[in-house]
């Protein structure tokens, strides 16, 4: 039998802990370093909230206790955590309670809803949006760390930022994400754009002094609204904000392939990730600081780069001269291409399709083949992805239609639209393509 006042006692003796470190660091940023008994004291405590959150996390105790563990204990720690990440400086060596800090920043999925409101730090790039001081203060924090010289405290602050991305994309762009008058001409709708501090951090293209992986960790910031499912954030938002970020990202495209893991400079190219890690370095989020984590990093970048913008990259590699395209061929279709298709096939193979129309997935050919019936018109759209998807373009094609030739064409040309140019995914095509062929029947 679980003795509950034991285990509540020993909880409340890490808040405790927790709690004075981050009072002590708001009064002296170095008090750590100038009492090692005490680093390695927090240090400690951090790594064991480590342990007993992915814990409470993995199911491993009942629901009760997980709750609980949410609810009054993270809940309290998640403000000194952010307490301690103020105190973080550039130049700060990474020690232990340094390390341990960005396994735990590394482990939360959003800002805190209770946070102090002490900070009294002025942002002018940010005072328009009217953030909240202390918002305001965690974001400037973070940007201004993504460019340390350390690579742990550069990822302390990339790790605050990722956090922070949701609420700046939002609060940045409150204007434009709410519902348009379908009536107003849509160039005089108001722009989606990239959170201000994203683009003040994005180093100009002469610069000599770019810190290493800052274009990365920027290049995922701005993927994020993409890869969030939002009911508020349409597919006519994804287009309208691909479209803004388009020449951010063939910049950021430029920079990820040298941060690719592969030695370009051999004939043949030579790829350093381990051929039985291949579906964990391009599919895993891995935030593990370790030697492999850049290599690791880049390699899920370009994965969620090539899933979440296809017609972008296929546009980027394109336009590439002929020195660089072996390069990026040999990058993406080494392995990602292959999971890529993978993915795309699982997602339309696991999809539900409501009336006549059943769907169906040839992993060997990478088809989709999409059997329609409605009324008493019949027919077979096919979709096949190539090797080389998405820098090679799907090949469609539309038979057994017994309806007219131009209708069936205009049904196929829209689908073409939605895959070639705006980034849509092969599952939102093949349902996109549904909705319109309900709406030429019926009307």
């Amino acid at each position: 039998m679980e003795n509950t006042e034991q285990r509540d006692n020993f909880l409340l003796g890490i808040v405790t802990i927790l709690d004075n470190s981050a009072d002590l660091l708001a009064e002296n940023p170095d008090a750590l370093s100038e009492n090692p008994l005490l680093e390695a004291l927090t240090a400690n405590y951090l790594e064991l909230f480590s342990i007993l959150d992915k814990s409470a996390k993995s199911g491993e105790h009942s629901q009760e206790i997980a709750d609980e563990w949410n609810e009054v204990f993270v809940s309290s720690m998640e403000t000194y955590f952010l307490r301690m990440f103020l105190s973080i400086r550039k130049d700060q060596q990474p020690t232990p309670f340094v390390r341990s800090l960005l396994k735990v920043l590394f482990s939360l999925t959003e800002f805190p809803k209770d946070y102090p409101n002490d900070a009294d730090e002025f942002v002018p790039e940010l005072a328009v949006f009217n953030y909240p001081r202390f918002q305001e203060a965690c974001i400037a924090h973070a940007f201004s760390l993504m460019t340390s010289d350390v690579e742990h405290v550069q990822l302390i602050g990339f790790a605050m930022a990722r956090i922070m991305m949701p609420i700046m994309f939002k609060l940045e762009n409150a204007t434009a994400l709410l519902p348009q008058n379908e009536s107003e001409v849509v160039q005089n709708r108001p722009k989606l754009v990239l959170p201000v501090m994203i683009q003040k951090a994005i180093p100009p293209p002469t610069s000599s002094n770019i810190h290493p992986h800052l274009h990365a960790f920027l290049f995922d910031l701005a993927l994020q609204p993409l890869a969030t499912v939002d009911s508020n954030f349409g597919q006519e938002h994804r287009v309208a904000y691909c479209e803004a970020i388009d020449q951010f990202v063939r910049n950021a495209l430029n920079v990820l392939l040298i941060d690719q893991p592969f030695d370009f400079r051999r004939q043949p190219i030579l790829c350093r990730i381990p051929k039985s890690q291949e579906r964990s370095y391009y599919l895993e989020s891995d935030y593990t600081a370790s030697p492999q984590f850049f290599d690791k990093f880049a390699s899920r970048l370009l994965f969620k780069s090539i899933s979440l913008l296809p017609a972008a990259v296929r546009l980027y590699y394109k336009s590439m001269s002929n020195s660089f395209m072996p390069m990026f061929h040999e990058a993406v279709t080494k392995y990602a291409s292959k999971l890529l298709i993978e993915q795309e096939l699982s997602k339309v193979k696991q999809a539900e399709f409501p009336g006549e129309m059943k769907v169906r997935t040839v992993p060997v050919t990478g088809e989709i083949i999409a059997d329609y019936t409605v009324d008493e018109t019949k027919m077979k759209l096919t979709i096949a992805l190539p090797p080389d998807y998405p820098l090679a373009v799907p090949a469609m094609s539309l038979d057994k239609a017994i309806v007219k030739s131009d209708r069936a064409k205009k049904w196929l040309l829209q689908l073409n639209a939605y895959l070639f140019h705006q980034n849509g995914a092969i599952l939102e095509g093949v349902e996109m393509w549904k909705r319109n062929v309900d709406k030429g029947i019926e009307g």
